[in-house]
């Protein structure tokens, strides 16, 4: 037995905006724009993106920039770098690869769709 839909769900748009979403979904086959947006919202997986990583890359990247000045500052003055320096920034790097290694294998999630499409009807306006 369908689903009646008794819920309304209502966005501002600009016109550009409104054009587009209507002619995608001319284009994908849907007569209406709510079996559209549940197709795209119900029927695509959903991707999101912890950017928590990248932002710890950035920071890292930051202070082995900062490194870099310090020894690019003592070698030009001193025309010697030490061995401690060398090792700091060698330890910055192997921290930056540590960080994009684990942000590689947790920066993208897959999260199910959680049953809000059941019933749902097709481009044709029938229900499934």
């Amino acid at each position: 037995m369908p689903r009646i839909r008794t819920e309304r769900l209502t966005e501002r748009l600009t016109v550009d905006e409104k054009e587009f979403i209507l002619r995608k979904m001319r284009e994908a086959g849907y007569k209406n724009v709510s079996d559209f947006f549940l197709h795209c919202i119900c029927k695509q997986n959903t991707v999101v993106i912890d950017t928590m990583p990248i932002l710890e890359v950035k920071d890292e990247i930051n202070k082995i920039g900062v490194n870099v000045n310090q020894i690019a500052k003592v070698a030009n003055t001193n025309k010697y770098v030490s061995q401690v320096m060398i090792d700091r920034l060698k330890g910055d790097l192997k921290e930056v690869k540590n960080i994009v290694n684990k942000g590689f294998y947790t920066c993208v999630k897959e999260r199910d769709n959680v049953g809000l499409c059941k019933d749902s009807t097709d481009k044709t306006g029938n229900t499934s």
